[in-house]
């Protein structure tokens, strides 16, 4: 381990890769991050992929550092990452996307190092492309990015809640902080494959409507129980 705040906080750090029929991808993903010296170990979570993607994987069998979890059907991501987290030690967890072109090292210790120097307690990084294709909906798409460090102790309590949430599991970790915890910022050269670049029209169109869904029904939930919780408390006072 060559990284000098790594070695000085003695702090270990996870990465947890999901993945679902990303073939084309998810090689580079995980060789970048295996071959990082910040990272000690990579969790890749195949969730019940169709295509090569196992195939790919086991080009990494051998390695020590890579924990390979293969899902025999399809259970969604937010199941996927809850067994990531199950399997990851104590320490930061470090979620990267498997569908990422061009990560680099760069972009592993900006969202890292803020946590390993205890400057925040989670970082989120999106790819920049966001500025120019999302005009109105990008700072909300910014919060929504699966590229995040944070520490394991702040979000296994929230297990539960991520294991059926599907795409809502980062509307869960969010609600989890305080904005001034936080540091957000946008991860220069990286691409994020967009669904309408992987599948067909009526599949990106079924993709995103299922995304939104668990995104509305995650935070409608939170919000319930918010409610909830503020009448009990009127109750008990």
């Amino acid at each position: 381990m060559n990284d000098i705040n790594h070695i000085t906080n003695n702090t270990t750090v996870t990465a947890i890769v999901c993945a679902y029929n990303e073939q084309n991808t998810i090689y580079q993903v995980v060789k970048t991050l295996s071959n990082n010296s910040i990272v000690d170990k990579v969790i890749v979570v195949n969730d019940g992929s169709t295509d090569n993607t196992s195939l790919v994987l086991d080009y990494f069998k051998s390695d020590s550092n890579i924990k390979i979890i293969n899902l025999a059907v399809n259970q969604g991501k937010g199941n996927a990452i809850t067994k990531g987290i199950q399997k990851a030690s104590d320490g930061i967890l470090l979620f990267i996307d498997a569908d990422l072109i061009n990560l680099n090292n760069m972009h592993i210790s900006m969202l890292v190092k803020p946590l390993l120097n205890n400057q925040i307690e989670m970082t989120v990084g999106y790819p920049p492309f966001y500025r120019q294709r999302y005009k109105v909906a990008r700072n909300y798409l910014k919060w929504l990015s699966g590229e995040r460090a944070v520490w394991k102790k702040d979000v296994v309590h929230l297990l539960p809640q991520i294991k059926n949430s599907g795409y809502g599991i980062e509307t869960i970790i969010n609600h989890n902080y305080h904005k001034k915890h936080v540091q957000i910022f946008a991860l220069t050269g990286l691409h994020h494959v967009l669904k309408d670049e992987k599948y067909s029209l009526a599949k990106t169109s079924y993709e995103y409507v299922m995304e939104a869904g668990d995104i509305l029904r995650t935070s409608l939930v939170i919000r319930y129980l918010e409610l909830k919780n503020n009448v009990n408390n009127k109750f008990i006072n």
